[in-house]
């Protein structure tokens, strides 16, 4: 096992990062150290304490979108599997999607953060950049241009490639992504129609009345309170640019990761655990779930990295532990029902005649909360008639 003699912050000095004089370089030193111990469980309890009951659910997922930027592809045969990380984010209005996806750009490496844009300007800031973390906090009116939804699927997919052909010029960047995609669940036809969902791991928060009311209180406790001093923020940025030190070359303890050791035991176990939960969805819905499978691996190559102080290196090649598989299944499995969750969603909805069904469904208690809500999000009724939104 590889070891460990933790850097000082004069390293990070060199790289140029940009320091705040106010903060005393011990405190510092302390919550380097205090995140290397655990960081996922570091990032995702203060982004829930900023953000309760939706921080810790994002963040289980997103804090694990910056390794998988600067970590090797997965091999497979002669090929490979993208280790890039994305997530698409659904919330209704005045949720937190926009703070949550700010507070990503500002602790990212290479944020590149996008409200309304043309294809053409996309392209060109991705060739300025092909390393790059796609933060989208409105991916609605981006997903009416279909030329939009191709650059975006090209850019975070396996093609890892903005390719086009225009009268003025042609586009080749290979890229190097992840991308945080951020919208409301009344768009969730417009991810279906595009195929995004299944390329991108779906986190679809809709508070109860309970959870509403309670992060409604801690906002009023909190307001106006002047006293308030953290860190931790400029601790995970600090962090993530120690890990991108890593794969430079640039750390003085630690070389660059260049494949990983999986063992064949985590590999058989999800491997049934996928097969288990997606033989019925395949026979069901006729779709594809083997992205799945390839998340699973993401997941787990991404969280193990996330925690390289704290795992075994040989010869170069990372070695995922028992956490990071227990964090790579339930992310799978959550993933999968999710993306089932939806279709059958859908489906159910176009099967409904009138106004009258719906209603009956509604009212019916045998009818699982989280369905319904999901149909209260992706409905649309127009003269007694329903159909999906969109």
């Amino acid at each position: 096992m590889t070891e460990v003699i933790s850097p000082e912050i004069e390293t990070f000095e060199q790289k140029k990062i940009e320091r705040e004089t106010d903060i005393d370089d011990s405190l510092l030193k302390d919550k380097l150290e205090e995140i290397r111990k655990n960081p996922h469980n570091f990032i995702c309890d203060y982004v829930e304490n900023l953000f309760p009951h939706i921080g810790r659910r994002v963040f289980e997922v997103v804090s694990l979108m910056p390794p998988s930027l600067i970590i090797p592809d997965l091999p497979y045969m002669n090929k490979s599997v993208r280790s890039n990380i994305n997530c698409l984010f659904l919330a209704p209005s005045g949720a937190g999607k926009t703070t949550l996806s700010k507070l990503f750009g500002e602790i990212t490496l290479a944020p590149l953060e996008v409200e309304s844009i043309t294809p053409a300007r996309l392209e060109s800031e991705i060739s300025k950049n092909p390393k790059f973390s796609l933060i989208v906090g409105d991916f609605a009116r981006m997903s009416r241009d279909p030329i939009i939804i191709k650059i975006v699927e090209g850019i975070l997919g396996e093609e890892k490639q903005a390719k086009r052909k225009t009268m003025v010029t042609d586009i080749d960047v290979q890229t190097e992504g992840i991308g945080l995609i951020c919208g409301t669940p009344q768009d969730l036809s417009a991810y279906l129609s595009g195929g995004i969902l299944f390329r991108l791991i779906p986190i679809i928060i809709i508070h109860k009345p309970e959870e509403h009311a309670e992060i409604g209180e801690k906002i009023a406790d909190r307001i106006g309170n002047e006293d308030y001093s953290d860190i931790s923020e400029r601790t995970i940025k600090f962090f993530y640019k120690e890990l991108e030190l890593i794969q430079e070359g640039q750390h003085p303890n630690i070389k660059p990761i260049e494949g990983y050791i999986i063992e064949k035991r985590f590999s058989d176990l999800a491997k049934q655990e996928w097969k288990r939960i997606t033989d019925g969805i395949v026979k069901e819905t006729n779709m594809n779930f083997i992205r799945g499978l390839h998340e699973f691996f993401r997941i787990l190559i991404s969280h193990a990295f996330l925690n390289i102080f704290n795992r075994k290196i040989i010869n170069n090649r990372l070695c995922p532990n028992e956490e990071d598989f227990t964090i790579a299944l339930k992310i799978m499995i959550r993933t999968i029902e999710t993306q089932y969750d939806i279709l059958r969603t859908d489906r159910f909805i176009k099967s409904l005649r009138n106004l009258d069904e719906l209603q009956r469904v509604m009212k019916n208690p045998a009818f699982k909360q989280k369905y319904k809500d999901y149909i209260k999000n992706m409905i649309k009724v127009k003269a007694g008639r329903v159909s999906v939104n969109g």
